[in-house]
């Protein structure tokens, strides 16, 4: 697949942008951490090969490389991808690959435990990247999803107020500009969870966990409170909010094996 990688862009620096940030980055660590006991319970991560796809500069990485055997961090970007080196040289566990989602087959091995964050937005074809996810699994292995939320609260409520009853169909919704639809810039789509849910159980996933994340991202709030308070009720929200798809980032635990859904309130 021969397409520039948007992050690529010069006028863009993806690192910066987090900069800002920090509740957000830390919401996300905190349910990993959910994930990642619930996980331990089942397997040994020590010895475990994880898979991230769309690794970014390394953001994540940092969390789980001191927990895993060996961490490979597939990524479209060269930017990012010398920014992840120089961002992980303290680490000796991991590898990156350049490619995009759609290639994830192309390595060729199984693995333990597979993250896809912050990357289902610029999918064209999920299903697609499912599937081949699902066959790179091992037989007891993980797949943890971000899905960024259409029926989050706050979006439910404004197109409410608007009168917007459209809006409330399963299909997903591209949250680009008219302008950048025209300059066929990356997508970004915010998907149904609900919808999502049955894709991934067709394939032949089991839903383990549930958790809505990131559930106080307003600049009102972040400047009211302590990013400490604010990370103490994020923690406690996350399963309960995972319920109703509060939200704007749901995160899903799946399990490759065919055992029968369930949820855990494990913290």
């Amino acid at each position: 697949m021969v397409r520039p990688a948007f992050y690529d862009d010069p006028e863009f620096d993806y690192e910066s942008y987090w900069q800002s940030r920090k509740y957000e980055h830390l919401a996300e660590v905190t349910a990993l951490k959910n994930f990642v006991k619930t996980i331990g319970k089942r397997k040994e991560l020590s010895a475990s090969i994880i898979l991230e796809i769309g690794a970014g500069f390394g953001r994540l990485a940092k969390f789980y490389l001191p927990l895993v055997g060996k961490g490979v961090l597939l990524e479209p970007s060269k930017k990012l991808i010398a920014k992840g080196k120089e961002s992980l040289k303290n680490f000796s566990n991991w590898n990156y690959y350049k490619g995009y989602a759609e290639e994830v087959d192309k390595l060729g091995r199984k693995f333990d435990l597979v993250l896809l964050i912050r990357v289902l937005h610029h999918l064209d074809d999920p299903k697609l990247v499912f599937k081949k996810i699902y066959s790179l699994l091992a037989s007891d292995g993980f797949f943890i999803l971000e899905i960024p939320n259409k029926f989050s609260f706050k979006l439910i409520l404004i197109n409410l107020l608007k009168g917007n009853l459209s809006y409330f169909n399963p299909t997903r919704i591209d949250r680009r500009s008219v302008f950048r639809r025209k300059k066929n810039i990356i997508p970004f789509y915010n998907y149904s969870p609900w919808q999502i849910e049955k894709e991934l159980k067709i394939i032949g996933f089991r839903k383990v966990k549930k958790l809505s994340v990131s559930n106080f991202r307003s600049p009102f709030l972040k400047r009211l409170l302590p990013l400490k308070f604010l990370l103490f009720l994020e923690k406690f929200s996350q399963p309960i909010l995972g319920f109703f798809n509060f939200g704007p980032s749901i995160f899903f635990l799946l399990a490759r094996s065919q055992t029968k859904d369930c949820y855990y309130f494990g913290f």
